[in-house]
């Protein structure tokens, strides 16, 4: 005898055509989190692609690697000179070039930061205002000069030239200090930036919770978006707004206890393999002749950008 199919595999669903179209959902800010939270995941997996490349800094020791990176940055905020900055941007151009990474997306990144950190807060120190010099361009003008409180008014404010290069050198700092540490994350794997932070004698406990961090962070992001995808292909857009919220809110709660539980269990399981607090890193490079050549010439490099 042959069972009759159920009725709701029978019928059609009207209730879903009144919420299609162009109907707004109502909880936009959710789909914007959501949608940084897949940003996060993309980039984690560009930057670990890219550090598998065949370039030339993947072939690099990793501890070669933070050492230049560290010492690049201590090195541009100690030059002063404007065509020293630029050599190291050359440099950096050319290393970029060298590594096969995708140019224009990473650039796009340094040039928006370094417009944000490197220019806009400190574009005011063009004004005669700040920095006393030759005015090359005339934008106010008063009849007498002013004075207010502590402050002087000067009769003519304008962009001096030598406040165009103070801002022209904190910005190729800036922008150069964000060039040279995506540099070194493009290409190199997370993994073994941590393990070679131990050569600057960084606490072993440290280095593990930066990872488990970012382990954590990878798989949280997964898991919140494909949560949250799956509930939307099912009901989301046929719910009241109160309990779509209070939903969220339980969601949230889960995802945490459930982040909980998981970190303790993972604790379990190293206390019962033995560990006890210490961390031995071991690295899988060995210091090549290459290695030791890109170091010495990028001090050759170095030493240049200082004589000059």
């Amino acid at each position: 005898m042959i069972e009759p199919l159920p009725t709701f595999l029978t019928t059609n669903e009207t209730r879903l055509n009144q919420f299609t179209g162009k109907q707004k959902h109502a909880f936009p800010f959710i789909d914007r989190t959501i949608r940084n939270a897949a940003k996060v995941i993309k980039s984690i997996y560009i930057q670990d692609e890219s550090a598998s490349k065949a370039g030339f800094l993947q072939n690099i020791n990793a501890r070669i690697k933070v050492i230049f990176l560290f010492g690049f940055i201590f090195l541009i905020s100690f030059i002063r000179q404007t065509q020293s900055q630029l050599l190291i941007s050359a440099l950096i151009f050319v290393l970029f070039v060298l590594s096969r990474v995708n140019l224009f997306s990473i650039y796009k990144k340094i040039f928006l930061l370094g417009f944000l950190f490197g220019f806009l807060i400190i574009v005011p120190a063009a004004l005669n205002l700040v920095s006393n010099g030759e005015i090359i361009i005339n934008l106010i003008h008063f009849k007498s000069a002013h004075h207010f409180w502590l402050y002087n008014l000067p009769l003519n404010i304008g962009i001096t030239k030598e406040g165009c290069l103070v801002v022209l050198k904190f910005f190729l700092r800036i922008t150069n200090s964000i060039a040279i540490t995506m540099l070194v994350m493009y290409s190199t794997s997370f993994a073994e930036i941590v393990k070679s932070l131990k050569i600057f004698r960084v606490p072993g406990m440290f280095l593990l919770v930066i990872t488990l961090c970012y382990k954590f962070i990878f798989i949280l992001s997964g898991t919140t978006e494909e949560t949250y995808f799956a509930l939307k292909s099912r009901w989301w857009r046929r719910t009241k707004e109160t309990t779509a919220s209070g939903f969220v809110a339980e969601r949230i709660t889960f995802i945490f206890l459930k982040s909980w539980m998981k970190y303790e269990e993972i604790y379990r399981a190293m206390l019962a393999r033995g560990f006890n607090g210490n961390v031995n890193l071991c690295y899988a490079q060995k210091i090549k002749k290459i290695d030791i050549a890109f170091l010495l010439a990028v001090m050759a490099f170095g030493a240049l950008c200082l004589y000059i």
